[in-house]
């Protein structure tokens, strides 16, 4: 069999026992890159389906017992997967609800088509979704796509669902996460300590870690020689406790980027917005930041802001800095708010932007060549192999160097067609 007949074979065959079967008879020592790469694919959506089975054996352990012993079904499974209790109790309220609640992901994750951090984003994010009809319109717009997209995208498109098909549930949960919001911290055991913040304003979280990154960066231009998470973390801290003595950065207030449809700032519709690298923003909160970026109130976070139409073409953009970016690159990151390589969801005011095709090369420094790549991608780029072809505004091509192909969507994450 050919390289790339097996490659065929190994994407083709549904999961099962033929599948299981070749997959064992493989020598990986005589694949080719390519070969090893389907092959990985194809040993995982064989996990996949293993998997599923065991949240349907679970709740069928469940239904053994009376609702009133379901702590003995509990300890039954804990006591089969050699876990907690506590880790029995979570698997089986996640097995209950793909059971239960929505079949059409627990089929998704028995053909191999999706994994188990996917499912548990499906159960998590809609759980506060009391209509069942509402849950199946939000599972039937995301699970066709969910195969291509790394989980975190896909929490990303259940929470915009969530919030645009229950908006004021979505508005009401965020107000409640927020009267909560408290500071965590515990000692590791190890000589260090873990500080963190839950229930924080979204826009607000995303200006201070914006503005954390640009005390590290600070450092790091005058020649400190720590890491970047590391001068994030000490500057946390100094910060925190007074004792920061690194560079501070130019005086401003973070920045954040957001993006909101033009029907939602006028009240016409709920739809959410987004902050670039964090995800979806309910619209009473997109309309309530996008107020406080237009009064220019001092001490607020500076907003690099983007306005498109129901077909996702940009209206309006800008930003409230004095200082605003070159109005190329503006444009620029107004239309690719993220880095382009698959998967990464690095906001573009943190990325270079790459000249599609290199100076060197011949490429001129306009528009139609300039796109956000994150500075690892970067890399892989000028330097790794990889290589993209642009197939239609958003739409790219990338080729690794051992021959995947992956096509990045890289439109509007809310638009139908992505």
């Amino acid at each position: 069999m050919n390289g790339d007949a097996l490659v065929t074979r190994l994407e083709s065959l549904p999961v099962g026992v033929e599948l299981v079967a070749l997959i064992e008879s493989l020598d990986r020592a005589t694949l080719a890159g390519d070969e090893l790469a389907a092959l990985l694919a194809a040993e995982h959506r064989v996990v996949c389906r293993f998997r599923a089975r065991a949240f349907r054996t679970m709740a069928d352990i469940a239904r053994r017992y009376p609702p009133d012993m379901a702590f003995a079904a509990v300890s039954e499974i804990g006591t089969a997967l050699v876990c907690t209790d506590e880790e029995a109790k979570g698997q089986l309220a996640l097995a209950t609800d793909l059971v239960q609640r929505m079949p059409e992901v627990l089929d998704a994750m028995l053909e191999g088509r999706i994994d188990e951090p996917k499912a548990k984003k499906f159960v998590t994010k809609t759980r506060p979704v009391a209509d069942p009809k509402i849950v199946r319109q939000i599972v039937s717009e995301v699970l066709p796509a969910a195969p291509k997209l790394v989980a975190k995208n896909v929490a990303a498109r259940l929470t915009y669902r969530v919030n645009k098909h229950d908006p004021k549930a979505a508005a009401r949960r965020s107000e409640r996460a927020r009267v909560q919001r408290r500071v965590n911290y515990r000692d590791r055991g190890d000589g260090t300590a873990v500080i963190s913040g839950s229930g924080l304003p979204m826009e607000e979280a995303a200006a201070a870690i914006e503005r954390l990154d640009a005390f590290a960066l600070a450092a790091r231009r005058a020649g400190d020689p720590r890491t970047l998470r590391q001068l994030r973390a000490d500057a946390m801290v100094g910060l925190l406790a007074g004792t920061w003595a690194g560079p501070e950065p130019v005086h401003r207030v973070g920045v954040i980027e957001l993006t909101v449809p033009l029907t939602t700032l006028m009240g016409l519709q709920d739809l959410p917005g987004e902050l670039a690298g964090w995800g979806p923003l309910c619209a009473d909160l997109a309309r309530k930041t996008s107020e406080q970026m237009l009064s220019r109130e001092k001490q607020r976070p500076t907003v690099r802001f983007t306005v498109h139409d129901d077909e996702g073409t940009i209206v309006a953009n800008g930003t409230t800095s004095r200082r605003p970016p070159a109005a190329m690159a503006a444009t620029v990151r107004a239309h690719y708010n993220r880095c382009i390589f698959p998967r990464c969801t690095r906001p573009a005011s943190r990325c270079d932007l790459d000249h599609r095709i290199r100076q060197f090369d011949g490429g001129i420094t306009e528009i139609p060549n300039l796109y956000p790549l994150c500075r690892k991608h970067h890399r892989a780029k000028d330097e790794g192999g990889w290589r993209y072809i642009v197939m239609e505004p958003g739409v790219f091509k990338w080729i690794s160097p051992l021959g995947q192909v992956t096509i990045e969507d890289r439109r509007r994450f809310d638009d139908e067609a992505a």
